[in-house]
């Protein structure tokens, strides 16, 4: 008899943590800290251009939506908190929840920081980069 080994990685699972601060940077938009505890700074350490997918029972709805980390990753360990920005959608479900019921205490399971449109820094090696970007709204 042979084992089947699977050579793909584990699923990520997600992770309670808690909204330690919400700051209004418009009246449609808010930056949403949350805390990373200690025992998970590993899982949560990020490069930069990564994002982490948040999920809320929204009217007996599961929802999940991405959003991008919004500050450095050394900024993150140094404060053991994350930190993404959400802007009012038309109709959006966690949008909205985030700008206009999430509170400090709420817990939201997060998943780790996932994405491979990333911009490692490598000091001392000089490197050119490019950037088209397009949005619509």
């Amino acid at each position: 008899m042979s084992l089947l080994v699977s050579s793909r990685p584990a699923r990520p699972s997600f992770h309670r943590l808690s909204v330690a601060r919400v700051e209004r940077l418009t009246p449609d938009s808010v930056a949403v800290w949350l805390e990373v505890p200690a025992d998970l700074s590993d899982t949560f350490a990020f490069k930069p251009g990564q994002y982490v997918t948040l999920r809320h029972l929204i009217d007996e709805v599961d929802v999940r939506r991405d959003y991008s980390l919004c500050l450095s990753p050394g900024q993150a360990k140094s404060s053991g908190q994350i930190r993404i920005a959400a802007s009012r959608v038309s109709g959006g479900a966690m949008s909205n929840w985030l700008v206009d019921d999430v509170t400090v205490g709420d817990q939201i399971p997060v998943l780790p920081p996932r994405g491979e449109f990333d911009c490692s820094i490598e000091p001392g090696q000089a490197r050119q980069h490019v950037a088209i970007a397009a949005g619509s709204g």
